[in-house]
This record gives C-alpha cells, sequence and structure tokens, in this order.
C-alpha cells in the first residue's frame, strides 16, 4: 500500500493487493527502452486498487512502460479509461489516476493508450508478459498508436477512417479522450504518423506529406460509408 508521497518501484508481476491511497503515487520504474519487457507490470484487476475508482484521487505512474490488467469476467476497461482521462488531464498528464511522466514530456507525441486484448487482435503475449483475451493492455506509446503496436502507420490511420465522426475509443482513433474519433484526432495521427514510441523524426519532416494523403484517404472513407448509410 502507497499511503502518501510517492514510492517508486520496479515491475510488479502477480503481486498481492496494491493500494494507492488519496494523494499517492506509485511509480514504476523507467527501466530500459521504452516498451521494455523487463518493466512491464501485470496486475490481477481484482488485487489493484486505485482510490476513488473511476474517479481517481491517487496516481499510477507507468512512466515509459507497459501494464496489464488481467481480469476474470467483469473488464475494468470503463474504469481504466476513466482514469486515463482523469490522469491525462485535459493533455498535461498532470492529474490523478493513470498517467505518465514520460508523456508529460511530450504530450504532443506520447501517451498513455489502452485497450482490451481482444480489440488488438488477442496477442498471446503483450511486451513480454503473457496475456488472454480478459485483459485490459496499457502502455506508454506514440499518439496514434491505435493498435497499441509502439508504431503509428496506416493501420492505425484504418482504425481512425472507420470510425470516424463517431463515438470513440483510443482503440478506434480518439486520441484527445475527448469521447470522439473526428478531426482533432486526425490532425494528431498526422503529427506522428511513420514514427515510433521509440523516438520521434524532426517535427515537419514527413509529416505534412503524410498528412495530405491521409486526408484523402480519410475523404474517400467518410464518403464511402454515406453511400452505404
Amino acid at each position: 500500500t502507497v499511503n502518501e508521497g510517492t514510492l517508486t518501484v520496479p515491475r510488479r508481476v502477480n503481486a498481492g493487493l496494491t493500494t494507492i491511497a488519496a494523494g499517492a503515487t506509485l511509480g514504476i520504474s523507467p527501466g530500459g527502452p521504452v516498451g521494455d519487457p523487463s518493466a512491464t507490470s501485470d496486475f490481477n484487476e481484482a488485487n489493484f486498487v486505485l482510490t476513488g475508482g473511476s474517479a481517481p484521487t491517487g496516481r499510477l505512474d507507468v512512466h515509459k512502460n507497459g501494464v496489464v490488467f488481467d481480469y476474470i469476467s467483469s473488464s475494468p476497461s470503463a474504469t481504466v479509461r476513466a482514469q486515463i482521462v482523469s490522469g491525462y488531464a485535459g493533455g498535461n498528464w498532470t492529474g490523478n489516476g493513470i498517467t505518465s511522466s514520460a508523456a508529460a514530456a511530450d504530450p504532443t507525441g506520447h501517451a498513455v493508450g489502452y485497450a482490451e486484448a481482444s480489440e488488438v487482435g488477442s496477442p498471446s503475449s503483450f511486451l513480454g508478459q503473457s496475456v488472454d483475451a480478459t485483459a485490459v493492455l496499457v502502455r506508454y506509446t506514440r499518439v496514434g498508436d491505435a493498435d497499441l503496436n509502439g508504431t503509428t502507420d496506416l493501420v492505425d490511420f484504418g482504425r481512425l477512417a472507420i470510425n470516424f465522426n463517431n463515438a470513440g475509443q483510443w482503440v478506434t482513433g480518439d486520441f484527445n479522450f475527448d469521447g470522439n474519433t473526428n478531426l482533432n484526432d486526425f490532425s494528431l495521427l498526422a503529427l506522428n504518423f511513420n514514427q515510433s514510441a521509440l523516438g520521434s523524426l524532426p517535427r515537419g519532416t514527413a509529416v505534412p506529406e503524410a498528412g495530405v494523403g491521409l486526408m484523402g484517404l480519410i475523404g474517400t472513407a467518410v464518403l464511402a460509408r454515406r453511400r452505404r448509410g
């Protein structure tokens, strides 16, 4: 239990009850490179308590790491999302909840993404941790990385295009956590297009050209959907 202040620990895997009290912060050590398997934590959702639940009053700082929340029958996805939205704090990553001090240093380039394992192809492993379909996956990654593979690419754009102008989650292109997938999210993806969580290209090199092409693709996708409707 973290009752007060900030406690920074190595990754937590199959740990017992972990409670983060109001006003306290549990930080996961940065470890090696982004997505380092030796720094990826795995919590049994029933044994993880972030005080306040969907309105958190404590903080989990994932730094530049990943976290797996295993569950049995009832998914904590809605609560995890609410905790990330709270941590996002309108774009600064300084709020209570699930946050990242690394993302706070580069809020337009990096974020904390999340998804049900089943929403990203039900992988058998995630950043070195074995997972199954009943797990919520969380990681520090590039803004626009909808499928949590560490890179913002055409697969992520496809997810955004299919869900454009609809209510959204991270996995469907809501990269600013406002509950919608729209042009604001497209702009964030375009800014980070073809970049990975490990680093970034110099701002303004490949992004404008990629943005023009993506805008054309998104217009085609939206028109096609309207015709089907």
